[in-house]
C-alpha cells in the first residue's frame, strides 16, 4: 500500500525587501533554521528546457534581467525548492494513479506532472489539497458545460481562431499571466457555430495551456480581461456552468488567479456583471473591478495605467506599440498537441506572422 500523503514543510515566512508597486524585491529570502542550508529555489529563470513549440510570453517589464530576479524571489518567498517539490510531486502522482477505486479520469491526472505541479502551487505544497482538487475536478469535469472539462485540443484551436480569447504576450504587475476576452456579442456567435459547452470548454483549455507550459503562471497566477460590450445577459448555459465552477472554486481550483477585471460595463449591465464569462472562474476572493462605460473616457487605457508596468511593453490588443499574432501560439499548439502544422484560419487567416513582419513579436520558444 502507498504511504498515505502528507503536507511537506515548506518554509513560508519571508523577510520582505523593498519592491517596485509592493512587487518583492531579490532581497527577499525565507527564513532557515538554524544550523540548516538554504536549499536551492526549485524554479530557475533559464534553466528549464522544454520542447521548442512550447511557448510562454516575453518579459512583461522589459527587462530580462529585472523579470528573472521577480521570479526568483517570488519562488524564495513562497519558500519552494527543489527536493521539497520532487517529494511534493512524487506522493501526489503515487496517490492519484494507485488509487483502485479511483475513476480513470483521476488516474490520468496523476500522470500530468503540469498539473500536478500547478496544482500544488495553488494550495501552498499541500499534498492533501491537491489531492482534493484533483479528485474534484476530475468528479465535475465530465459533467456537461464545466470550463475544465476535457476537449480535443484541435476543437479548441478551431474555436480560439476566431479570435474571442487570446493569450497576451505580456504579464501585469503581479507577474499573472493575461487573457483577454473580446466582446461579448461575438460570443453569441460562437455559441451559435458551435455550442455554448464546446465555446466555455475552448477558454478553459486556453487557461489550462497558459498554467501547464509555464512556470512563471503557476507562481503567480492568471489575470482575465473582458471586454463586457454587446454581453446578452443572464443564459441558462452560463447558468449551469457558473453551479458547477462554484463546487471548484476556490477550494478546488488547479491554478492560482489573478485578477478579473472586466470594462465597458455598461450601468444597465452593472447588476448583472456576475453573469460574465470571466466571473466563472474568480475564487471569491478575486477581486473584480468594475470599469463603467462613460462617453468620452478610455477605459482600456486606464485598465493599462492601473494594472500593467510599462505601456512601451504592450501589444496593441492593449493598445501598446507591439505587434502581436495570437494565430502564431495556436499554430504551436497544434503542432505540439496535433502533430501536424497548422493553417490559420478565421480571425488569423490573412494576419502576418513575424517572419512575414519583422516588427511582429511571437511567443518566443522556452530554451
Amino acid at each position: 500500500m502507498p504511504a498515505a500523503p502528507r503536507d511537506l514543510p515548506f518554509s513560508k515566512l519571508a523577510i520582505p525587501g523593498e519592491g517596485v508597486d509592493g512587487a518583492p524585491s531579490p532581497k527577499t529570502r525565507p527564513i532557515t533554521p538554524k544550523g540548516q542550508e538554504r536549499a536551492q529555489p526549485f524554479f530557475s529563470y533559464k534553466a528549464p528546457r522544454q520542447d521548442a513549440t512550447v511557448r510562454m510570453p516575453p518579459p512583461f517589464t522589459g527587462s530580462t534581467d529585472g523579470d528573472a530576479a521577480f521570479f526568483a524571489a517570488r519562488t524564495q518567498e513562497l519558500g519552494e525548492t527543489s527536493d521539497g517539490m520532487a517529494e511534493a510531486l512524487a506522493q501526489l502522482s503515487a496517490a492519484l494513479t494507485d488509487r483502485t477505486n479511483a475513476a480513470p479520469q483521476v488516474r490520468s491526472h496523476g500522470k500530468d506532472s503540469a498539473l500536478l505541479t500547478a496544482c500544488l502551487r495553488a494550495h501552498n505544497y499541500s499534498v492533501t489539497d491537491a489531492l482534493a482538487a484533483i479528485t474534484t475536478i476530475a468528479t465535475w469535469e465530465t459533467q456537461a458545460y464545466c470550463p475544465l472539462g476535457p476537449l480535443p485540443p484541435s476543437l479548441a484551436i478551431e474555436i480560439l481562431a476566431n479570435g474571442f480569447a487570446e493569450l497576451l504576450p505580456v504579464r501585469d504587475k503581479e507577474g499573472c499571466a493575461v487573457i483577454m476576452l473580446r466582446d461579448a456579442a461575438k460570443m453569441s456567435q460562437l455559441m451559435a457555430k458551435y455550442t455554448f459547452d464546446h465555446v466555455v470548454k475552448a477558454i478553459g483549455w486556453l487557461v489550462m495551456e497558459a498554467v501547464r507550459e509555464s512556470a512563471e503562471t503557476q507562481l503567480c497566477g492568471v489575470t482575465l480581461l473582458e471586454d463586457m460590450s454587446g454581453h446578452g445577459g443572464v443564459s441558462p448555459e452560463l447558468g449551469r456552468a457558473k453551479v458547477i465552477m462554484a463546487a471548484i472554486f476556490p477550494k478546488h481550483s488547479p491554478f492560482k488567479m489573478g485578477t478579473v477585471v472586466m470594462y465597458n460595463v455598461s450601468d444597465a449591465m452593472l447588476m448583472i456583471s456576475g453573469w460574465s464569462v470571466s466571473r466563472m472562474f474568480a475564487p471569491r476572493n478575486t477581486t473584480v473591478a468594475h470599469k463603467l462605460a462613460h462617453s468620452g473616457r478610455n477605459e482600456l487605457k486606464e485598465l493599462v495605467t492601473a494594472r500593467f508596468v510599462a505601456e512601451s511593453t504592450l501589444p496593441v490588443q492593449l493598445g501598446g506599440p507591439m505587434k502581436y499574432n495570437f494565430g502564431e501560439w495556436l499554430g504551436a499548439k497544434h503542432e505540439q498537441l496535433c502533430g501536424g502544422p497548422w493553417t490559420p484560419v478565421h480571425a488569423y487567416a490573412d494576419v502576418a506572422t513575424s517572419r512575414q513582419d519583422s516588427s511582429l513579436t511571437p511567443f518566443p520558444p522556452r530554451h
